[in-house]
């Protein structure tokens, strides 16, 4: 009987320590860990902000695709400058309820790189049914990198504990 809960100890040592689970994270340059969470549902999350010449809402739609991040759809209120007028190969473009959409976008990203906002943007993530002003976890005009990752059921422990 001490045979099988030391086996089954050991069992559940090396499987915490296996990188399972799908985690969308957040980090300084510096590499140091500023939001963590485990994708649900649809493994989908939208980046909001503010455009800066236009001061109105854009609307960044991603999918995780393993250890990709895939943009499937931007959703924005002016076409003037800095915003695309039209549709890149593959993808579509509508106007809906006075706003532009692009939709089955496919671009695939390992990370992405924000510069938080020093003045406008209010940046914000919205994941899990949560949102999250980006300000609130990185200082105004520092860089953040967002990555998914894989992570083991100890690093996950260790991250819920923060």
């Amino acid at each position: 009987m001490k045979k099988v809960w030391i086996s089954s100890f050991c069992l559940l040592l090396v499987l915490g320590a296996f990188p399972l689970f799908s985690s969308l994270s957040i980090y300084s340059l510096q590499d140091k860990l500023l939001f963590s969470t485990h994708i649900k549902n649809h493994r989908s999350f939208i980046i909001t902000y503010e455009h800066s010449i236009h001061k109105s809402p854009v609307m960044e739609y991603f999918q995780l695709d393993d250890l990709e991040l895939v943009l499937k759809k931007v959703k924005y209120e002016d076409t003037s400058i800095g915003m695309p007028s039209n549709a890149p190969e593959g993808a579509s473009f509508k106007l809906e309820n006075g706003k532009y959409i692009i939709e089955n976008l496919d671009t695939r990203l390992d990370e992405i790189f924000l510069l938080v906002d020093q003045v406008s943007a209010n940046y914000q993530l919205l994941v899990n049914n949560e949102k999250i002003t980006l300000h609130t976890i990185a200082p105004k005009g520092s860089t953040i990198k967002i990555k998914v990752e894989k992570i083991s059921f100890y690093q996950w422990l260790e991250r819920r504990m923060k």
